[in-house]
């Protein structure tokens, strides 16, 4: 398929995740799913960058990724990226660099356990440098709103080609 399928997720950098959590969860009253801690490995200029993330989902399923970065990231509070879902991020790649757009770094495999695991993410930047993810899904791990609070690892997460 050749054009993006839905928006997978945002991700906003915070200057304080407890304090974002509260904000998203208690006072919007959105659910928890998942909480925890990653390193970035798939953009260069970053590369070992440790963070710490929660996922707040909406009721239709929709998931906002919180990310506080522990030293130093991409990007500051306020900064962001939004994540579109593919079926097959190479071949969204490809069709991508027909348009000589080139992923920040090679597509890589999420390994950390939970909601995350087995999903294929690359990002990309649009003209204005808005960094744009792409995540590619195990079919066996379709998100649902019915989906139930577990450890997970974020892709920190497509357009198809």
């Amino acid at each position: 398929m050749g054009s993006p399928m839905s928006i997978d997720h945002v991700g906003l950098i915070c200057a304080d995740l407890d304090r974002a959590i509260d904000f998203y969860h208690s006072t919007l009253g959105l659910r928890l799913r998942a909480r925890g801690t990653s390193t970035v490995q798939a953009a260069a200029d970053t590369a070992g960058a440790t963070f710490d993330w929660a996922d707040i989902t909406l009721p239709d399923g929709h998931i906002i990724e919180l990310i506080t970065f522990h030293d130093r990231g991409p990007g500051t509070p306020g900064d962001g990226h939004f994540a579109l879902a593919v079926t097959d991020i190479d071949a969204a790649l490809a069709r991508l660099a027909t348009a000589d757009v080139q992923p920040e770094s090679a597509p890589r495999t999420l390994t950390e356990p939970g909601d995350w695991h087995g999903a294929r993410i690359a990002f990309i930047v649009d003209p204005d440098g808005h960094r744009i993810e792409l995540v590619e899904r195990p079919t066996s791990r379709a998100r649902s709103s019915d989906d139930v609070a577990a450890p997970a690892g974020p892709a920190t997460s497509g357009i198809d080609g």
